[in-house]
Formats: C-alpha cells, structure tokens, sequence
C-alpha cells in the first residue's frame, strides 16, 4: 500500500466525517506489514475492522474482525463508526458490499484498475445501472 500523501483537498474534507474503516484481508495484510501502510498515513485514530470469512484468532490492538453475512458485517461497522461514516478499503470487500446493497455512496481515492494494475471493482456486475454516479474530482492533485 502507498502511504497517504496528502494534501487533497477531498481526503481532507472526508478524514473528520470517518468512524471507522472497513477492510479486506488483503488491505489488512498490507496495513499489518508497515506502520507506513496505515490507512491515510496513520492521519486518523479510528477503529480498523477486519472482514474475514472465519474466525483468525485474536486482534491486534486497534483491530477488529467481523464476519458473517455482508448485512451483518456492515450492521456492526456502522454502529462502531456511530453517527460517522465507515470508510471501505480494498476491491473485495467493497464489491462484497455493493453486490449486497450495503453501500450507498462511494467516493473512490484511486482505482489502480485504470493504471492497468488491480481488480476491477465493477467487472463481472455489481452495479446497478440505476445507480446515481456523480463525478467529482480534484484536479492537479
């Protein structure tokens, strides 16, 4: 994972409004490799949830894991963030999601998809054509 390099005029807005953040195992690994990899370079102290699909044993401190059904997993992920948002970190775990009708806004900070490394998130569906996107980006940044 590449360290939050900041300044961004969006990240900066969002990092406040965050209670949480929600990740894969993948993005955990990363995250766990280096203190550099924390999400946004460490810039908020919030609580790091774990999806997972069994039960891996005991946290890190700082960490929690959550499993079960994507309904379940997002239930507990939003009364962890409160009345805050629950940022979503890493491909899988945001398409598991959005395939679930968990997600009701995404603001992407980068999708290495488009630089031809990474997963698709859309690929193969998930998304509802119905959906309301809106385009909003911070240029020169």
């Amino acid at each position: 994972m590449a360290p939050f390099v900041g300044p961004n005029e969006t990240v900066q807005k969002v990092l406040p409004l965050i209670g949480a953040i929600l990740m894969g195992g993948r993005t955990y690994r990363g995250v766990l490799a280096s203190e550099a990899a924390r999400p946004y370079g460490g810039a908020i102290q919030v609580p790091y949830l774990v999806l997972t699909r069994g039960d891996p044993g005991s946290a890190p401190p700082g960490f929690q894991f959550l499993n079960g059904s994507m309904a379940r997993v997002a239930s507990s992920a939003r009364d962890i963030a409160g009345d805050r948002y629950v940022a979503v970190l890493g491909q899988q775990a945001g398409r598991a999601l959005l395939e679930a009708g968990e997600l009701d806004e995404i603001l992407i900070h980068l999708a290495p998809v488009t630089l031809g490394q990474g997963v698709p998130m859309f690929a193969g569906g998930g998304c509802d054509r119905s959906s309301n996107c809106e385009r909003s980006a911070s240029r020169g940044e």
